[in-house]
């Protein structure tokens, strides 16, 4: 193995560089790695720079001097020597920007910037769920993080002049301008990245997928008209008067809360591409986020822990929460599961169905519709042959009896006594999320001052309201099956 065969190797992948830096580079960036035929493993890094570094000479007769088979060795080099120059050319550019009001590199693109954005465009391409829908939007969200904390600790770093560059591109900064603006006691994250985050993100939690969604931005007490009570219509007689029949109508209120989370700045975050980091800090954040909100919708009891929110496991009615003929898993029967449909009231069938953990279906609810066996099989998932429920909200992980069956790993995971291990009912009809404020990153290192730390800081807002169908019924529109104690 030797130089020429890596770069053949390489280019056959799609590197377009010429020294061992940018090869090393694409390599780390792209998850490629080079195994020689009949090696029992990949060449590590050390393995690299030695096949690349590898020459062989080839002796001439007539004692005429011998000739390097890898002719472009030196000029390799040199452009190696070249690019670290001009890397510590802009580094000390950039310790001097904010006196000289520019933006060191401003107009270029680094070759492993080329090759991060190239690599993302294919993961979209590919048909891979990115959090971003442009490597564009990728590299701005974390170029804006990182210049943030730059700002706020006086520290630089080695992207520091790309970033810079991408933001310029974005026109959120200028070339005459080396700081962000302080809004709101907080550095903002722009909005046109924050956005982007969100928007990808809020389909994956089942809360938002399966309850009615209210955006209540305007203000911290947010109202919905709701029907309580159908008017009435009666027979008249001749010639008597009609009688007065209203109907009747309440206020459910959403209140939004402020959940948040603190993330260290890790070097690792200042050593890569921003493209690299967009993904894995938006989908960190992303992830906190719903399981926060599908905690605080299923398990919220009203204390702090959940924001003051009361949740399924909580706030339907009393006669809502009916049990099964035992206290495990394994003593529940089907007609537990088949009754949940007969209770509920005042619901709209076409958005009914089950809710309850990947275990408990693949337990208890998926081993009743395979034990029926041949034809009935398919009557116990699709409800007597019937197709499965159209149009309902979000994406079932399966369907039980024609209902759609959606997952919550929240829910309970195991067998236990007591415990409400299945929900069914009209989610949209009796309860509602309110989303009211979109994500804000906010650095300090005031924080972790004692500790030589500064940290990034996601907050959003949102409300829980299990607000049941408001007509006093005996078990509302959702009800829950729970073992016995």
């Amino acid at each position: 193995m030797n130089r020429t065969k890596l770069l053949k190797a390489l280019k056959a992948h799609g590197f377009t560089g010429k020294t061992l830096d940018e090869a090393l580079l694409y390599m780390k960036e792209n998850n490629v790695t080079i195994k020689p035929k009949g090696a029992d493993a990949a060449l590590d890094e050390a393995a690299i720079k030695k096949a690349w570094d590898a020459t062989v000479a080839l002796v001439i007769e007539d004692d005429e001097p011998a000739a390097e088979v890898d002719a472009d060795t030196k000029a390799a080099d040199l452009a190696a020597k070249a690019d670290a120059d001009e890397r510590l050319r802009q580094k000390r550019a950039l310790d001097n920007a904010a006196n000289r009001g520019v933006i060191p590199g401003a107009g270029t693109m680094s070759k492993s910037r080329e090759y991060a954005r190239k690599n993302y465009e294919r993961r979209i391409k590919s048909g891979e769920k990115t959090v971003f829908s442009a490597p564009e939007l990728a590299e701005g969200f974390t170029a804006a993080c990182r210049v943030l904390y730059a700002q706020e600790t006086g520290k630089s770093y080695a992207y520091e002049g790309e970033d810079r560059q991408i933001l310029v591109e974005h026109g959120i900064l200028t070339k005459t301008t080396t700081t962000l603006v302080n809004t709101n006691a907080g550095y903002l994250v722009n909005p046109l990245f924050s956005n982007e985050v969100l928007y990808n993100t809020e389909p994956f939690g089942i809360a938002v997928q399966i309850a009615n969604v209210q955006n209540c931005s305007v203000t911290d007490d947010w109202s919905i008209k709701r029907k309580t009570g159908i008017m009435s219509m009666s027979h008249v007689g001749e010639g008597n008067t009609i009688s007065t029949g209203n109907a009747t109508y309440d206020r459910v209120h959403l209140i939004p809360k402020t959940a948040g989370v603190l993330n260290d700045i890790t070097q690792q975050m200042l050593d890569d591409s921003a493209v690299n980091v967009a993904d894995e800090w938006a989908k960190s954040v992303k992830e906190a986020r719903d399981v926060r909100i599908d905690a605080d919708y299923i398990l919220g009891d009203g204390s702090a822990t959940y924001g003051g929110h009361v949740g399924l496991a909580n706030g339907l009615v009393s006669g809502a929460y009916v049990q099964g003929t035992g206290a495990t898993w394994a003593s529940l029967v089907r007609a537990d599961i088949s009754k949940l449909v007969g209770l509920v009231q005042n619901v709209n069938l076409a958005r009914c169905g089950y809710l309850c953990s990947r275990q408990f279906y693949a337990t208890v609810m998926q081993p009743f519709q395979t034990s029926l066996g041949g034809v009935t099989l398919n009557e116990g998932v699709t409800g007597g042959g019937a197709k499965p429920v159209q149009g309902v909200p979000g994406t079932p992980m399966a369907y039980f009896n024609g209902w759609p069956v959606w997952e919550s790993q929240t829910m309970p995971t195991a067998t236990a006594a007591s415990s409400k291990c299945l929900y069914f009912g009209d989610f949209v009809g009796g309860s509602m999320v309110g989303l009211s404020k979109d994500l804000q990153i906010d650095i300090s290192k005031e924080f972790g001052f004692d500790k030589y730390k500064t940290y990034m800081r996601a907050v959003t807002r949102f409300a829980i309201n299990i607000c049941g169908d408001g007509r006093a019924s005996t078990y509302g529109n959702i009800v829950s099956l729970a073992t016995t104690a």
